[in-house]
């Protein structure tokens, strides 16, 4: 699935959700950004609150809004 989200390292990449054998991962497809999901990370709605955590730890600590995303199939 692809997410239509701003990748939180350089602002204007898509993030693509992919899986391989040790498990699921969204990876940027324009900087190569890659983080692993968690066991647990299912549903579209964990996966956007995963966005989100991301979106909060390159922003700084200080941050408390993420945009929003688009899930396209």
């Amino acid at each position: 699935m692809t997410y239509w989200s701003p990748c939180p390292k350089c602002q204007t990449g898509t993030l693509r959700h992919s899986g391989d054998q040790w498990g699921d991962f969204l990876r940027c497809i324009n900087c190569g950004l890659m983080s692993d999901l968690p066991e647990n990370c299912r549903t579209p709605d964990q996966i956007r609150m995963e966005l989100f955590r991301l979106h909060r730890q390159f922003a700084g600590a200080g941050a408390t809004t993420a945009t929003d995303t688009v899930l396209v199939a």
